[in-house]
């Protein structure tokens, strides 16, 4: 009965050895978690430039009220942008049916080219 008394009493030790080392190493994953979210949740400046959107350094989880205004007023913009660009794609297929015709734009008759050259 010693023999297995002892048996057992090493196997609870080894046991005990090993979740004392898991304790630590789940201490040392807590302290680098707890350091981690610090830095997240830091208010950092933020930037209204376009560079700095994707800088992960200018941006914290305090600004993501600012950064979503800040994406919000380029996405209105790059809005803007692609229906200007709608409007000159329409005028310049405008211009190619005209010349296709042949109705020049007054910017391509004879008289107003001679001036430009």
């Amino acid at each position: 009965m010693e023999g297995m008394e002892e048996g057992m009493q090493k196997q609870c030790f080894q046991i005990l050895l090993v979740i004392d080392e898991e304790l630590k190493r789940m201490a040392i994953t807590r302290l680098s978690v707890l350091k981690r979210r610090e830095e997240m949740v830091q208010t950092r400046e933020g930037s209204r430039r376009t560079v700095d959107l994707a800088d992960p350094s200018k941006w914290g989880v305090t600004n993501l009220s600012m950064f979503a205004l800040t994406l919000g007023g380029y996405t209105r913009m790059l809005d803007d942008v692609y229906q200007r660009f709608d409007q000159a794609k329409n005028g310049m297929k405008d211009i190619q049916s005209n010349l296709l015709k042949g109705h020049y734009p007054f910017f391509l008759t004879p008289t107003v080219d001679s001036w430009i050259s």
